[in-house]
């Protein structure tokens, strides 16, 4: 019995370890001590064969356990179950005297009481993200945009709350844009269109007006790529796009878009249906402004919630995720591949749809992938998501077959020894910095000079 319950724990020890900071070793460290237990327990005399197999099973049950635990409530860049985010900062060797610990909410709370109008920021993602509770509050109208005009709070990934005002569509410009007249290059896509958690000015769009280029930013977090196509059909015509920017990012585009599907206003830009939103402003004004508190961090909890989690933790527990882990192997026969092979075909199809929808206005696209932290960083400790089921290639070629493709994965790889750096603290999960933003922001406006130079830098 000690043997059994030393074991268990070893096996929890060990297998928290990476988790709270140990690193990659001591994974290693327990994948190796487990083939040497199962190895053991073949090779050991009929004597003691039983409780040496009592002894693995309970170590590897206990390991089972913990990645479970690791899996559902803990992740490399949210450790608050362990250690604070100033004492996570400080490991990483980074000075946190600056960081500001607040929430977006607590942060606007204290402009509003100096008499500022800040609130967080509230994005159409929400809506998706939690369509089954707040369905009803976009039946007839589905805003691709937040709250013109507003003042708002997003992230902190700097050490300070990032604020904008956003402009007459809701996105992050500097409104006066809109006034300019004359041809646009429009930055498509989800929070690096926005360029989260950066000030405004080190924005891509805001960089790229900065020399010369007339550029529109027309996304915001979370946004998947059929808002993305909705944002086209409603707005592209209307700030005289010429060129579009359309940013794909591998991190979440694909789940964001099943998602998407689901929602019937959505779905109806890829038939061709509009909304009319540049018609209907004051409506989408009055949505915003009448809207209800809503928590858009409250998961929905419904009895098919419930089971659907439960299977997941029994599927784990079956399958031994964190053993495979260390090896890449991520998906396993028991995975249902479906959803996510449907996501491809289906953001292809989205692609495609936009791309004749741009050059019907006589405008030409030019996708751009976006990496996510995971595509540099070492080992195979991935954050597990749709494109490792059907390969980051699958994507680009899905991206190809539609229209020419920027990869700046090539791009940053080109430019930085490490382009972890281009990650806030080299931190997963984080955007990028505001140098990484600069360097897209050059790609695209280097793009324009080559093969656009009536819209490029200095043209304005």
């Amino acid at each position: 019995m000690v043997l059994i319950v030393g074991a268990a724990a070893v096996g929890l020890l060990l297998y928290a370890a990476p988790i709270t900071g140990g690193g990659t070793k001591w994974v290693v460290l327990h994948t190796a001590s487990s083939v040497g237990l199962a190895a053991a327990t073949l090779w050991a005399p009929n004597a003691i064969r039983g409780w040496a197999g009592f002894v693995a099973a309970s170590y590897v049950a206990a390991a089972a356990l913990s990645g479970v635990f690791a899996v559902h409530y803990v992740s490399d860049h949210d450790i608050a179950n362990f250690e604070s985010k100033a004492e996570f900062l400080a490991r990483k060797g980074f000075s946190t005297a600056a960081y500001d610990p607040r929430s977006a909410a607590e942060v606007a709370g204290a402009l509003r009481a100096e008499g500022a109008t800040a609130r967080p920021l509230t994005t159409p993602s929400t809506f998706v993200r939690h369509y089954d509770r707040l369905s009803g509050l976009v039946q007839s109208l589905f805003p691709l945009g937040g709250a013109p005009m507003a003042d708002v709070v997003t992230c902190n990934e700097l050490g300070r709350f990032a604020r904008y005002q956003l402009d007459r569509l809701g996105f992050v410009n500097a409104d006066s844009v809109h006034d300019q007249g004359g041809p646009a290059v429009v930055v498509l896509g989800d929070s690096f269109a926005q360029g989260s958690c950066v000030p405004l000015e080190a924005t891509v769009a805001a960089r790229m007006r900065a020399v010369g280029i007339r550029a529109v930013s027309m996304g915001l977090s979370s946004s998947g790529p059929l808002i993305e196509l909705g944002i086209l059909n409603e707005y592209a015509e209307a700030v005289s796009a010429r060129v579009i920017f359309w940013f794909v990012y591998e991190g979440n585009d694909l789940e964001n878009l099943v998602g998407e599907l689901q929602v019937p206003l959505l779905a109806g830009y890829l038939a061709g249906s509009r909304q009319g939103l540049m018609g209907r402003q004051a409506e989408v004004e009055r949505f915003w402004t009448t809207l209800p508190p809503i928590d858009p961090t409250s998961p929905p909890v419904s009895p098919s919630a419930r089971s659907r989690q439960a299977a997941f933790v029994a599927k784990e527990l079956a399958t031994f995720y964190y053993l495979r882990l260390p090896f890449g192997l991520h998906a396993t026969l028991l995975e249902n591949r479906e959803p996510a092979n449907r996501a491809l075909r289906e953001i292809e199809r989205v692609l495609a749809t936009g791309r004749d929808t741009i050059e019907s206005l006589g405008a030409q696209v030019e996708f751009v992938f976006l990496p996510s932290y995971d595509s540099f960083r070492k080992g195979n400790f991935r954050e597990y998501g749709y494109i490792d089921h059907v390969g980051k290639d699958a994507l680009l070629q899905a991206m190809a077959r539609v229209g020419d493709v920027i990869n700046f994965e090539t791009i940053m790889r080109a430019n930085a020894a490490d382009p972890l750096e281009y990650f806030p603290f080299r931190e997963a999960g984080t955007h990028y910095t505001p140098d990484g933003y600069a360097l897209l922001a050059h790609t695209l406006s280097e793009w324009l000079r080559v093969n656009r130079p009536d819209l490029g830098p200095g043209r304005r």
